[in-house]
């Protein structure tokens, strides 16, 4: 999907961190109410995603992200795009049936090419959660690789397809919602039985996801990830959405105008300059893509934690406040996306920002990197952050 273009103040990109909970005053109480403000955390590096987490919640600690998967609280998996996200495990069936209920061509076509039809879907189930059981309860992926390469019949294919092969049925078996990754490992997540988790429609279940439908066509869940998408991630515009749950756009703006009806805590804004007006519904598709939508107390959130919300940040790789939108103008310029992605393989470094804004970048390997010459005292402040938060990471 092109990144959208319209260019946004820095001010939008203060109101997202005050959305996000990146200031002490709006901490999450834990790492777990973290993941659920945002309702689904960018979590394809492993070693990232604590950091995220400690970001936005009060006195927590590395070790704290691990308790959470170790109770099944938070699991990891791809409801959005095929990209890798975590969530509350009770979010995970009803956000897995709204966002992709049927099998995407692309799934299909790979589907086919491994003779990965229902029975061997059904057997690679059944031999999985066997083997989740035999290990008390999680596996690793090589371990679960391997039960299916011993246990269903692999003739039809090369020894180097069995690896792809492999990946396919661990995406199947997820978006059947039968096996998902959990607990977390040396550097990865094991595997654990899904069908233990919160059913959809249950009244456990984040949202109870029916089969009904609304008046206007839309399913209900994905209104409740417009709404919430809204509540942790605000200002947003159209093609944010439709970019961070992979819908189309003209689904995102229904999504989003059903949001603002359902909950009034939520408005429809305009720019003008840099200020945000209250807004109608738009009256033409020009006119609703230039439409931010946010909680209508988030200014009076940002006018009261200004100061908070400009200070100097160490955030990780794979970042929301980066990640999480199409536009992130507001955030740092092609000079900072190139910073941040240099060989453009989605391989995203971690971000040191200020006053809103991309400063600079702390590859694991290289150490600082700045978009500009930092001043003594920033390049001072900013290696006490970074060493600051290492230790409390790996605590």
């Amino acid at each position: 999907m092109a990144r959208s273009s319209i260019p946004l103040p820095r001010e939008i990109s203060l109101l997202r961190i005050c959305a996000q909970k990146l200031v002490p005053q709006l901490f999450a109480p834990d790492v777990t109410g973290a993941v659920e403000h945002l309702l689904a955390v960018q979590g394809q590096q492993v070693s990232a995603l604590p950091h995220a987490l400690l970001a936005r919640s009060a006195g927590t600690l590395g070790s704290d992200v691990s308790k959470a998967f170790a109770q099944g609280i938070l699991v990891r998996h791809r409801p959005m795009r095929g990209t890798v996200h975590i969530t509350h495990a009770r979010d995970f069936h009803w956000m897995r049936l709204a966002l992709k209920p049927r099998y995407s061509a692309w799934d299909e076509k790979h589907y086919a090419q491994f003779g990965i039809d229902h029975a061997v879907a059904e057997q690679a189930t059944s031999i999985a959660q066997a083997a989740i059981a035999q290990a008390g309860g999680a596996i690793t992926r090589k371990d679960l690789f391997t039960a299916w390469e011993q246990n269903l019949a692999t003739d039809h294919l090369e020894p180097k397809q069995l690896r792809s092969w492999c990946q396919w049925l661990m995406f199947r078996c997820a978006h059947d919602g039968t096996v998902i990754e959990g607990p977390m490992g040396a550097n990865q997540h094991l595997f654990i039985d899904a069908t233990a988790l919160p059913e959809a429609d249950s009244p456990a279940s984040g949202f109870r996801l029916t089969q009904e439908k609304r008046e206007d066509g839309l399913v209900e869940g994905l209104v409740e990830i417009a709404r919430r998408y809204v509540h942790g991630h605000g200002p947003v515009l159209i093609d944010d959405l439709a970019w961070w749950a992979g819908m189309t756009k003209t689904v995102a703006a229904r999504c989003l105008e059903a949001a603002v009806e359902k909950d009034p805590r939520l408005g429809r804004y305009r720019l003008e300059g840099e200020r945000l007006l209250p807004s109608a519904p738009a009256s033409g598709a020009q006119e609703r893509k230039l439409l931010l939508y946010m909680r209508q107390n988030l200014p009076d959130l940002l006018a009261s934690q200004r100061d908070a919300a400009s200070e100097l940040m160490f955030l990780p790789s794979f970042d929301e406040l980066y990640v999480g939108y199409a536009n992130r103008t507001c955030l740092t310029d092609s000079a900072g996306d190139r910073l941040i992605c240099p060989a453009r393989n989605g391989m995203f470094r971690p971000l040191i920002v200020q006053d809103g804004r991309l400063v600079g970048v702390r590859p694991v390997a290289d150490g600082l990197q700045w978009l500009a010459p930092p001043s003594e005292k920033l390049a001072q402040r900013t290696e006490l952050l970074v060493e600051s938060f290492l230790e409390r990471l790996a605590r």
